[in-house]
């Protein structure tokens, strides 16, 4: 299997990715990005910020608060993509490299199998080193768990490569929290202008009649 060609796959899908990404979104952007009122549906505000932030900021008139909302979520589901389909792609490349130098058997396997390989030069040395510590996790004599490296500096390279990818993997994984606490602020914000709104409306008051002695309430609504 040729690298090279696998690296241009790579670059290649991920700008592909972002591409389609970025058209998938951009109609919502601009949907909601607008000066204009959008039609009144039966979903609450709060419950449209928790489907798409922004959106129920935009359903009480508070476009700009709501854009905010809307070009972090683009954002994050962007960059999330990208992080994940790069460490992908990082991830096939080195399963290759490790085909190429060190007869790995790439079907299979689960991570941590590729941790051990990028650790110990050889099966054999992997199993030597478990058995003097825990008799645990020994890879069984069969082709399909052998590997041996044809180099030290392969070796060195194909972990190099694997742990861009599970960085890769780790930052995709950061983003899709933020993506999620997004969702999470939009909705707070929306509950924090309806009770604004609400208190805008309604104003409770007090005072105390000292000729007749009453404490006297009054709720003046705003129209």
């Amino acid at each position: 299997m040729c690298i090279n060609n696998i690296g241009y796959f790579r670059i290649n899908m991920v700008k592909t990715i972002k591409i389609l990404v970025i058209a998938y979104l951009c109609p919502f952007y601009f949907l909601f990005a607008q000066d204009t009122d959008i039609k009144p549906t039966k979903l609450s505000p709060m419950i449209k910020s928790a489907i798409f932030p922004g959106w129920g900021e935009h359903a009480l008139g508070k476009n700009s608060r709501g854009n905010i909302f809307i070009t972090s979520e683009l954002i994050g589901i962007a960059l999330a993509t990208y992080s994940f389909v790069n460490a992908k792609n990082i991830s096939t490349n080195y399963q290759a490299f490790a085909s190429e130098h060190a007869a790995v058997d790439e079907m299979g396997k689960n991570h941590q199998f590729w941790v051990d390989i990028g650790n110990f030069n050889s099966r054999n040395a992997y199993n030597e080193d478990r058995l003097r510590n825990d008799l645990k996790n020994l890879y069984p004599d069969e082709t399909i768990w052998q590997w041996n490296w044809d180099s030290l500096e392969n070796r060195e390279e194909f972990e190099e490569m694997r742990i861009k990818s599970d960085r890769s993997n780790l930052i995709g994984k950061f983003f899709l929290g933020g993506i999620v606490l997004n969702h999470i602020l939009s909705v707070i914000d929306v509950y924090y202008l309806k009770n604004v709104a609400l208190n805008e409306k309604v104003k409770l008051s007090s005072y105390y009649n000292h000729a007749n002695q009453e404490l006297i309430y009054s709720i003046q609504f705003k129209l």
